[in-house]
């Protein structure tokens, strides 16, 4: 004979969101529940940035900006929730974003200030990445853009050994 349980309201977090349940379950329903449950929050992404989406350990180029191809080298990382850092043809930056994937929100930025000849084209592309609105991470390649004229498109170069 199976044991029945009724459950008016269960209430459960899954990735710091509230859930709520009302039904009628078996007792053998509710251990089927429960390892679905348990299941899901191991495999949910808990960083639901960019950063929770592409490769953690990786170093991404830029290749393409508004179309054409990128005249200076650039990369871009993510390497935690909520943060972005990387390199332009002369500084390095790292600033902050917390809008949950597919879109982005660059913060203000901190960068080294050194000159050089690619000054130009690194003011054109820090201002780019402050105003990108949108995120698509699709293997390799991770497109940044703001529709319908801006995107930056990156190319995964290199990924640190786990």
């Amino acid at each position: 004979m199976r044991k029945t349980h009724n459950v008016r309201r269960a209430l459960f977090r899954i990735d710091g969101r509230l859930a709520s349940v009302a039904c009628h379950v078996t007792f053998i329903d509710m251990q089927w529940i429960l390892v679905l449950i348990t299941f899901a929050m191991e495999h949910w992404p808990r960083d639901e940035t960019i950063s929770g989406y592409a490769d953690r350990g990786a170093v991404y180029r830029l290749i393409e900006i508004g179309g054409q191809p990128a005249p200076a080298d650039a990369t871009i990382r993510f390497t935690e929730k909520g943060r972005i850092d990387g390199t332009g043809p002369c500084n390095s930056y790292a600033a902050a974003q917390t809008a949950p994937y597919p879109w982005i929100e660059v913060g203000a930025m901190a960068s080294t200030r050194k000159a050089c000849p690619d000054l130009a084209f690194e003011t054109e592309f820090f201002e780019a990445l402050q105003a990108v609105t949108l995120a698509e991470v699709s293997g390799p390649i991770v497109i940044l853009s703001d529709p319908p004229n801006l995107e930056l498109v990156f190319e995964l170069v290199d990924a640190e050994e786990p």
